[in-house]
């Protein structure tokens, strides 16, 4: 399986919350893991975000940006079209950043050729239904978390 991490699933291997457990079975399974470049900054940011506002205790947020900067020269990651991730923002009326992931994991697939599957993890419903509409494999994060409990 080829797996493409947005920012809001590859989060959630630097701490722990719902969610974490879904992503972490995925990558056991994965052949090939990727993001995109603006992942990184996203991920520092969410990891920032959760310190200033408190979920994060000052040694977890050092622990988890830690594991990020150890983990990233391990990511593959995809340069992207800007101007079909701009279409692709207008056409499904996502955010920047979003439409910037799924224009990388539309970019895989299309770099990969026939046969290939890219699987699309995201936790923002609103991406995973533009990645639906694009014919994207996507996978169900409430499912898979109600199926957990």
């Amino acid at each position: 399986m080829t797996l493409y991490l947005d920012t809001s699933a590859l989060v959630k291997l630097f701490f722990r919350e719902a969610g974490s457990e879904l992503v972490l079975d995925l990558i056991s399974k994965a052949d090939s893991i990727l993001t995109s470049q603006v992942a990184y900054a996203e991920s520092c940011s969410a990891l920032a975000r959760r310190k200033r506002d408190k979920r994060l205790a000052e040694d977890e947020f050092e622990a988890a940006k830690r594991h990020l900067d150890e983990m990233w020269p391990q990511m593959d990651t995809v340069l992207i079209d800007e101007i079909k991730a701009g279409e692709l923002a207008i056409k499904h009326v996502i955010r920047g950043f979003d439409a910037i992931h799924l224009a990388a994991a539309l970019e895989l697939r299309a770099a990969g050729g026939e046969g290939i599957e890219v699987t699309f993890c995201s936790f923002d419903e609103r991406q995973n239904d533009a990645a639906r509409a694009e014919n994207l494999a996507v996978v169900e994060p409430r499912k898979n978390q109600s199926e957990q409990k």
